[in-house]
């Protein structure tokens, strides 16, 4: 019965794929061997059974973790680490400007929003994600992050500039849209 009951802990989780684990096919060591997610479960000394999440090189299957460049780093603490980076980008006043000119050279004359709107909605973004579904979440961060690369002492974001203009593109046209709604609503 033990054993089932493991099974059908190693079996819950395939469901709650949507809801966790942003990163995976995203990170890299500094050589540009891949890190991939594992997961494990321990019993603590009162019998229940805990999950870890890690992420860990991919050499370390069929080389041992004598090959990995780095040690297995815990999963939560490094998806939160680059959540918070990705926050402060999307807060960046930079970032707002750059945008700006991408969407005007991409979007037909009077659809650009302003710098000013796209840092409002950047930040809106930043301040709403841990209100957004799972699916959501997960959509916009494939949106934004190409690549995290870590080393010893070391992190690095690669954000794709296409994505922060795809979004943008996709928020104005909502927003824009809204305003219609409410002109037609005070007609």
């Amino acid at each position: 019965q033990a054993e089932t009951c493991h099974k059908k802990q190693r079996e819950a989780p395939a469901y709650k794929g949507l809801t966790g684990n942003f990163l995976r096919g995203r990170v890299y060591d500094s050589e540009g061997v891949p890190l991939v997610a594992k997961t494990t479960y321990k019993k603590d000394s009162s019998g229940r059974t805990h999950k870890y999440r890690y992420f860990v090189s991919s050499r370390v299957d069929g080389e041992g973790y004598g090959a990995a460049h780095l040690p297995p780093l815990p999963a939560k603490a490094l998806e939160d680490i680059v959540l918070a980076s990705l926050g402060e980008m999307l807060q960046a006043p930079e970032y707002s400007t750059q945008i700006h000119h991408l969407l005007s050279t991409t979007s037909g004359k009077g659809q650009t929003p302003e710098p000013s709107e796209i840092a409002q909605v950047l930040g809106d973004i930043g301040t709403v994600w841990k209100l957004l579904f799972p699916e959501e979440q997960r959509r916009l961060f494939e949106l934004l992050v190409e690549k995290v690369t870590l080393s010893e002492n070391s992190l690095t974001i690669r954000y794709k500039a296409t994505g922060l203009t795809s979004v943008m593109a996709e928020v104005h046209a909502a927003n824009q849209q809204q305003l219609i709604v409410e002109e037609k609503a005070c007609q």
